[in-house]
């Protein structure tokens, strides 16, 4: 209904949020071990290059998927019906438009880069690679038009369930194709995934619309307009993000090798998927604070402040076990302690903790539509993390690359934190209560324990460091009041 804050609709598209992270972080730990013991590191390099550096491509969608999900939330607000269905024919012709006149040019730009970066011995494989990346990107852009029908009817759980169907269906062509087709197949895996996700949320999506047709002329100037000047500046925040990824695997290829890149991309995706468990939960939150928007700043305020607390109670616990069982993550995924895969692990963990942190901050912009704080502090590092990983590339190699990416996510981080809550006028005290920063300081001091028993692997490290564990949080999370009063709120006990 219209105007309503649904809290039993927030947990439901939550819990599908982190269920659908689940089920895609087991799909690429299999899928990775797999390809790391038929193919290799160096050939898991190519394929994260690739995919990464193909990414750069997303900057001719403009910013329009980007700023779908808050007006979808805003027209359904005010059951305008006609404007909705107008406002995805524009968006999808747009799209179409966009992507057929610049995906070309940006194959000739990606292949040049690729040429640049990848010696003799791989640059054939990644040029093959190429243009089916490019037709995923492509049809998970136009894709993207619909799942954003849902996240702005706030039915999440759709979109969720959708995903884990296409990540399930994956992973079962990727075992099928590699053996035959080596590392094409999961190119070729992937196209068939993207296009199962697209066939879905296009039904899905315009299940929720009354009226909608592709096959009448729809188009609406101004909404175009609209489109273009909130998605301008977020479209400037999303291609600065995208080049964080392709410029941090291009210094490592360049100063560690493709190896390098393949450990790190195993890393990366690990951590991002905690990451995304937590984050995917604060995402939901954006139709939610287009909604209370409406209602005046205070009730924005208690959104941000409730969700921070969530988030800290998550993340502590989350980002110390990766920290601490790093050892036994790598010999699980890899089959041996590969100081190449925990380095970027340990670093990057530290780093996506004050990134979570941030995400209530980036998500209650996105909702209020105040995009100007994004783009300061996403250009402060874009610039900054070129800068730091060339001088301590030059000075420490690969390792360097990956803590000049640490540094620069993590005072990125802060910068956000800091700015949008000095402009809501929100204090760290008023956020966080007296058990939150017990809950902290406990886990920097296990943390610590765990890492120096663990320098040197063995199984009964590991099982003194699980029983620890355990006895230190649990009583910690179990007698958080704060915890136990945003849960029973949220659940309206």
């Amino acid at each position: 209904m219209p105007g309503v804050i649904s809290h039993k609709r927030i947990i439901i598209n939550a819990v599908s949020a982190a269920v659908q992270v689940i089920v895609v972080g087991l799909m690429y730990f299999l899928l990775y071990r797999y390809l790391i013991r038929i193919l290799g590191p160096a050939q898991l390099g190519v394929w994260a290059l690739v995919v990464s550096t193909s990414s750069i491509a997303n900057f001719a969608n403009f910013g329009i998927t980007s700023g779908l999900v808050k007006f979808v939330a805003d027209y359904r607000e005010t059951s305008d019906n006609e404007r909705m269905n107008k406002l995805i024919f524009t968006a999808f012709v747009s799209i179409l438009l966009f992507f057929a006149i610049l995906i070309f040019i940006g194959y000739l730009g990606v292949n040049l880069i690729l040429r640049l970066v990848i010696g003799p011995q791989y640059i054939g494989l990644a040029l093959r690679l190429l243009p089916y990346s490019l037709l995923c990107l492509f049809i998970n852009e136009v894709g993207g038009i619909y799942t954003s029908i849902l996240e702005g009817f706030q039915k999440n759980y759709v979109r969720n369930i959708i995903y884990i169907c296409g990540s399930i269906c994956f992973l079962v062509i990727s075992y099928q194709l590699v053996p035959r087709y080596g590392l094409m197949g999961v190119t070729y895996a992937q196209v068939i995934q993207s296009a199962l996700i697209f066939l879905s949320a296009f039904i899905a999506g315009t299940l929720n619309l009354k009226g909608f047709t592709l096959l009448k002329w729809n188009w609406d100037r101004q909404i175009f307009k609209s489109l273009i000047s909130y998605g301008s500046k977020f479209q400037l925040v999303s291609l600065l993000q995208l080049l964080y990824e392709p410029a941090t695997k291009m210094l490592l290829t360049s100063f560690g090798g493709l190896s390098a890149v393949g450990y790190y991309e195993m890393a990366s995706r690990l951590i991002n998927q905690v990451r995304a468990l937590i984050v995917n939960a604060n995402q939901v939150m954006i139709p939610v604070v287009a909604q209370a928007s409406h209602s005046g700043m205070d009730a924005v305020v208690k959104l941000y402040q409730r969700t921070m607390s969530v988030t800290l109670l998550v993340n502590v616990p989350a980002i110390c076990a990766v920290i601490s069982f790093s050892s036994f993550i790598s010999v699980i995924w890899i089959g041996h302690i590969e100081p190449a895969f925990i380095f970027p692990l340990v670093i990057l963990s530290v780093t996506i903790f004050f990134n979570i942190m941030c995400g209530p901050a980036y998500y209650s912009s996105l909702g209020q539509g105040k995009l100007n704080l994004l783009v300061y502090v996403h250009v402060f590092m874009a610039a900054l993390n070129i800068i730091l990983g060339w001088i301590l590339g030059k000075l420490f190699g690969g390792h360097g690359v990956v803590l000049a990416w640490g540094l620069t996510f993590t005072l990125g981080s802060l910068a956000l934190i800091i700015y949008f809550q000095r402009d809501m006028l929100i204090g760290f005290t008023r956020v966080f209560s007296k058990a939150d920063w017990t809950l902290l300081f406990t886990a920097i001091i296990f943390t610590v324990f765990a890492v120096f028993i663990n320098v040197n692997y063995t199984k009964t490290k590991v099982i003194i460091t699980l029983l620890t564990f355990a006895v230190v949080f649990i009583p910690l999370l179990w007698s958080n009041d704060n915890a136990k009063a945003i849960f029973r709120k949220a659940l309206n006990v």
